[in-house]
């Protein structure tokens, strides 16, 4: 049995006639993108909910498949012959503290909200040649409820830092997108330390119209 998947986008009701003229006649470059993407078959549905709000369009495909090319085997290819591959040698490297990765579901029933939490730490690593500790971790949150594409949330804070003897520095970034039916919203922070004092610092707002996205 095929597997089928669908989503939600929002578009305008202004907008609805100018999507079923381009959708008319595909344009190649994009036809040839969606087959690249191991999409064949999917249906565009339009939906104009009761409440009111943004037209809707729901994509499903199935059945997805892709097709390469193959070259019969030629005598030839006996007397094709590669070097062995080179490469720098490796850099000398400590681990000095443990990594951890996870990948988490959170699933609210009540709610009918579903959170991903990933967790990407790669501890802090030594390089003797250079006597620099080097540290990167990396924490992610997606977050939607229910069919309510507006609900959709991400959030991702990360924080690097380098260290040497009595010296060190790092940066924490957090960012986070989320939506209205007209636009999507990003708020951004960084804050850079040198020691335990903070040098630069830095906020971000920002309004994207959506423009049929």
């Amino acid at each position: 049995m095929a597997q089928r998947f669908g989503s939600f986008v929002p578009l305008k009701p202004e907008m609805a006639g100018r999507y079923r003229q381009l959708h008319q006649s595909v344009w190649p470059d994009v036809a040839a993108m969606i087959r690249g993407c191991h999409i064949e078959n999917y249906s565009i549905y339009i939906h104009q909910t009761p409440d009111g709000r943004p037209v809707r369009l729901a994509i499903v495909t199935h059945e997805s498949r892709l097709l390469l090319p193959e070259r019969p085997p030629r005598e030839a290819d006996a007397d094709i012959l590669f070097a062995a591959p080179e490469a720098a040698r490796p850099t000398p490297v400590e681990q000095r503290t443990t990594p951890h990765h996870n990948w988490r579901v959170i699933r609210d029933l009540a709610a009918d909200e579903s959170t991903l939490e990933v967790i990407n730490d790669n501890g802090t690593v030594y390089f003797p040649a250079l006597d620099l500790e080097f540290s990167r971790k990396a924490l992610e949150w997606y977050r939607y409820r229910g069919s309510d594409f507006n609900s959709v949330r991400g959030e991702t804070q990360w924080e690097r830092g380098m260290r040497r003897g009595d010296w060190s520095i790092r940066t924490l970034t957090r960012t986070v997108l989320t939506s209205t039916p007209e636009a999507f919203l990003v708020h951004a922070q960084l804050d850079a330390y040198e020691g335990e004092r903070r040098v630069f610092a830095a906020t971000w707002n920002e309004t994207i119209a959506r423009d049929l996205v």
